[in-house]
Formats: structure tokens, sequence, C-alpha cells
């Protein structure tokens, strides 16, 4: 775990953002069979005055042909009745819900990395300002 220290306090669904964070942490633990590593990473910036958050695993990574499809609901790359393949489209949900993001990537040294960003104030309050 990389957390910056001194990220200021945001908006947001702690019980949402938790099921989003558990959902990566348990899809990356299953993709290297509970064996490998995990790092999450945290970081603050200033200047857009938003958060990102980074999931990274050591895993195979995800197949470049269906890096498009892992947000769609029902898209799963598990056997049949190892999962129904809502978690990342109901994360992704989650993230948009909050105005954020959320995108991934392999890694070049194998494995996937998540990225979240999210904004410090809710949508709703948030003002004009954009980065």
């Amino acid at each position: 775990i990389d957390l910056q220290p001194d990220i200021p306090s945001m908006t947001g669904d702690p019980g949402q953002l938790q099921q989003v964070f558990t959902n990566l942490i348990i899809n990356a633990g299953s993709a290297m069979n509970g064996k490998g590593r995990i790092v999450i990473t945290s970081r603050f910036d200033a200047d857009c005055e938003e958060v990102s958050l980074q999931f990274g695993d050591t895993g195979p990574g995800i197949s470049p042909d269906v890096q498009d499809k892992i947000f769609e609901p029902f898209f799963t790359t598990k056997r049949p009745g190892e999962g129904t393949g809502l978690g990342l489209s109901v994360a992704y949900g989650i993230i948009q819900q909050h105005g954020g993001t959320i995108e991934v990537k392999n890694a070049h040294t194998g494995g996937a990395i998540f990225t979240i960003t999210l904004p410090l104030e809710s949508p709703e309050n948030a003002g004009d300002f954009l980065c």
C-alpha cells in the first residue's frame, strides 16, 4: 500500500466506494489464483482537486480483445457459475455517479492496473472547473 498521507477529505458514499475497491481487490486475487501481489496507490492532484487511486496486480493482465468490454453488464471472463459479470459494471456506475472515471491498462511487467480518478467535491457541489 502506497497511500499519500495528506489527501484532503472528499465527498462520496463510503459504502459504495468500498464496494468498488473490494471488487477490484477480489478480482485481482482471483486473476492471480491467490498468488501474487496487489499494490494500491493514492495520489492527490491539487491543481485538478482530484484523487487518483491505482489498483495494480501481478496477474496475467487483461486480454486486449476484451479490455473494451470489461465494464459492460454481464460480461465475464470467468467460467460459468464463478461470476455474474456485474462487478465491474456496477463499479463503473458508482465511479461515474461520484463524478469520476475508471480505466484499465496492462502493466509492462504483467498484470492489470485499474485507475480511478475522483473529484474532491461531489458533482452537484463542484463548480465548473475542469482539469
